[in-house]
């Protein structure tokens, strides 16, 4: 889907929901919560009879403010753009000592360079297992650019490099194969290969240089639709091996091609501490949990990374599936929840160590289907099911189940209060406060905010705030907006007590600053960088926009931009992505003084320092 279709799906979207269903809410997809201090004890361990469902409770009654006569423009004056990192990083190929045709400065993709945006298949099948060979794909098929045939579409070397073998026929019937040797920035080779190329396409010889973006061939009439083969090894620059493997072939020498590519790239970036790439694999942020480590969960079990070096160590065992997980900042805990609700807990190290252990017994609370864990003021944790939560304390002891109106959205803490925004036709924020049950303060939602005294709520038709000394008071409408979607969007506190909202509705995408009493600050547009799902993150005091625009129908680009907000600019400072676009895994956290840890979903994890 191109930029300006979405732009138009949206539009039409807004449209119908302001219009056609005014009176009711968009419900919005589960969000994924950071964890804040709070006091809590170790779980030591007696089994658990869950308690009945507890009735539920009469609705609030809530009065909201009269809505402010200020009204956002359709469209908003936009912000300057500049920077371009990617050419910053482009070299000739010089010759060297260790590379006579030159080192790799950044990888392309070998059909519509340098991104393949235009490509309507590629890039998803490598070490997929296909029964007709019996053996597993060690490369991918790509076709040509979407609306034109692939038969003749010309192919690419992705980088620098020297031909180690060239032959019209290096596959038979399934004619044409070239491989390119690749000597990277630090000493390492990657080979590149190419098959089912057209024979008389190939005029490379052995030995030959080869630049990045220059014609190795033109996809050819194999014995099967016409494609490119296209692979990413470190083994056997001089045999093609057949395109499959007998086993998992990332074990015999082989890479994921498209991602490596990707991942090559975020590591080039000036400002990338380390990259590494995962692939598929899906991953949520638990927190840091010293001054050495940071902790997620990445398919059903829990790791964590070096925040220095990138380097990753289990938590759980690999027969404990992980459904769920929370960090527990003030026990130094990792609290579990497996597909039985059995809960697990796993001690810290210290701020100078990085083994973590299991510190308790399972706690067996017999709740199917946990989804979410979400840490309690006072310890413990609340077990989010579809229609119901349930707390348990500290020591594992039941607290208290409540009917659960809708999906947990975000959440945050102050002090001892938890506050929870809940999705749903009859959406509203609750308040746990100390071991209390969920009481509901407010009938809005969205994602959450606290800066001096005020609790910030950004809803998808508006910015509400709520006073933390007074929760009992009606929420007040600061800012109406166009109907937007949250998930689209951000909102970060600053430091100064305002907060910076990034909204994206029908007709804009746009910063809106507020300020700590209420006041409209500024409103500018970042259309011009894109258009797609902001984040916002505040390092040292300077915030920045992290934008994650579609580029082509299966990938995705994730750009950073820091913010000069008395110049209304953004600088693009480097961009990375992936050819597995998973939006709904897409994250990014604050590290404070160690820079952004940053999640492509579908693609890479790396540390970001713009220092």
């Amino acid at each position: 889907m191109t930029t300006q279709s979405m732009k138009n799906l949206l539009l039409i979207f807004a449209c119908v929901l302001a219009f056609g269903i005014a009176a009711c809410r968009q419900q919005e997809p589960e969000g994924t919560p950071v964890a804040r201090p709070a006091e809590v004890t170790s779980f030591p361990t007696p089994t658990l009879t869950p308690t009945t469902t507890a009735t539920p409770r009469a609705t609030a009654t809530f009065t909201p403010t009269p809505t402010p006569t200020l009204t956002p423009t359709p469209t908003a004056e936009p912000l300057s753009v500049a920077g371009d990192p990617r050419q910053a990083l482009l070299r000739e190929p010089l010759a060297t000592n260790r590379a006579r045709c030159g080192e790799v400065d950044l990888f392309d993709f070998p059909i519509d360079p340098p991104h393949a945006e235009s490509v309507r298949w590629g890039g998803r099948d490598f070490g997929v297992f296909r029964g007709r060979y019996d053996k597993y794909h060690a490369g991918e098929d790509w076709g040509g650019p979407a609306g034109e045939r692939t038969l003749g579409t010309p192919v690419y070397a992705v980088g620098h490099g020297v031909v180690t073998f060239a032959e019209p026929l290096g596959w038979g019937r399934d004619q044409g194969v070239v491989i390119v040797q690749h000597v990277l920035t630090d000493g390492s080779t990657l080979l590149s290969f190419y098959g089912h190329l057209e024979p008389d396409s190939i005029v490379l010889t052995v030995g030959n240089c080869v630049a990045r973006g220059d014609e190795v061939g033109k996809i050819g009439q194999p014995r099967t639709p016409p494609h490119l083969h296209f692979e990413m090894r470190t083994q056997s620059p001089y045999e093609t091996l057949g395109g499959y493997w007998t086993i998992d072939p990332t074990t015999a020498g082989w890479v994921w091609p498209s991602q490596t590519i990707w991942n090559q790239r975020i590591t080039a970036a000036e400002g990338v501490v380390w990259s590494r790439l995962y692939g598929d694999a899906n991953h949520r942020p638990l927190g840091r949990v010293n001054n050495l480590l940071f902790a997620y969960q990445q398919g059903s079990q829990i790791f964590t990374v070096e925040v220095e070096t990138g380097r990753q160590r289990a938590v759980t065992p690999p027969d404990v599936q992980v459904l769920a997980a929370a960090w527990q900042p003030a026990s130094r805990e990792i609290i579990t929840v497996d597909a039985a609700g059995d809960l697990r807990a796993y001690a810290a190290p210290p701020d100078d160590q990085v083994l973590f252990s299991s510190t308790a017994p399972t706690v067996e609370t017999g709740l199917i289907g946990v989804n979410q864990l979400i840490p309690l003021p006072e310890g413990g944790v609340a077990l989010v099911r579809r229609s119901e939560v349930t707390a348990v304390n500290g020591d594992g002891e039941p607290l208290w189940p409540e009917p659960l109106p809708g999906r947990t959205l975000s959440w945050d803490w102050v002090g001892d209060q938890l506050f929870i925004t809940l999705t749903a036709s009859d959406p509203r924020t609750l308040l746990i406060e100390g071991s209390n049950s969920p009481r509901p303060i407010a009938p809005v939602y969205g994602k959450t905010a606290v800066g001096l005294g005020w609790l910030w709520i950004y809803q998808q038709d508006g910015v509400y705030r709520l006073p933390l000394n007074n929760l009992s008071a009606s929420p007040e409408l600061i800012y109406p907006l166009s109907l937007g979607s949250v998930e689209w969007g951000d909102i970060l506190p600053l430091p100064d007590g305002g907060v910076l909202l990034a909204h994206t509705d029908g007709f804009d995408s746009r910063l809106i600053a507020i300020s700590t009493d209420g006041s409209i600050r500024w409103e500018r547009s970042f259309a011009p960088a894109g258009f797609g799902s902001a984040r916002l993150a505040l390092v040292e005091q300077q915030p920045y926009l992290i934008l994650e625009t579609a580029a082509g129908s299966s990938s995705s680009e994730v750009a950073i931009y820091e913010i000069d907000i008395g110049r209304f600019h953004l600088e693009r400072l480097m961009v990375g992505g992936t050819r597995l676009r998973n939006p709904a895994d897409t994250w990014v956290t604050s590290l404070g003084g160690d820079g952004l840890l940053i999640n492509v979903g579908g693609g890479s994890l790396f540390r970001y320092n713009p220092e």
